[in-house]
């Protein structure tokens, strides 16, 4: 099975650099053009399944084949973004407890989506489309790495795996627009 893992669009807290967790923010006008040329790029493939976040954002760096009828699509809420404290004087951990999404709740539904990729059976891909911080825990717990990895994921980067008996990492963060 190959996993697709797409980064979606750009927004304007992504263009000022900031994080901005679980809200609704939607796409810029960067992030509207990026959606056109990303679907263009996706076009290519035959996905079994796609997943999106149910965040604005995922949704709508897929409106163009959503809205020419090309894409069955399932939203998972489990796929939204983790949120914590930006308080970045805080100890880590305390980061994630004084947030809106406890540490354990937000590894628990990297966990859950780990375990429904696992639960495909065979030569099939999956795409899902998310948000940065999802990504880098989803590669980190589905390798179980006992060092986090803070890998760099940008607006519109795919990162593929392979899923079968190992995991095999294809590439991470690759630009594809």
């Amino acid at each position: 099975m190959i996993v697709r893992i797409l980064r979606h669009a750009e927004t304007s807290a992504n263009r000022s650099g900031l994080l901005s967790c679980d809200d609704n923010e939607p796409l810029n006008h960067n992030g509207i053009q990026q959606s056109q040329a990303l679907c263009e790029y996706l076009s290519q493939y035959n996905f079994d399944q796609i997943w999106v976040s149910q965040l604005p954002r995922a949704i709508q760096t897929l409106q163009p084949m959503i809205d020419n009828g090309s894409l069955e699509h399932i939203v998972l809420p489990e796929l939204v973004e983790g949120c914590y404290n930006l308080d970045h004087t805080a100890p880590v951990n305390d980061r994630w407890e004084l947030g809106l999404d406890p540490l354990g709740d937000f590894r628990g539904r990297v966990q859950a989506i780990i375990h429904r990729v696992k639960a495909q059976v065979g030569d099939g891909e999956i795409l899902v489309v998310t948000h940065g911080h999802f990504i880098r825990e989803f590669i980190n717990m589905l390798l179980d790495s006992h060092c986090y990895v803070r890998w760099p994921i940008d607006n519109c980067a795919e990162t593929a795996l392979e899923i079968g008996e190992d995991v095999k990492i294809l590439y991470v963060n690759k630009k594809v627009i």
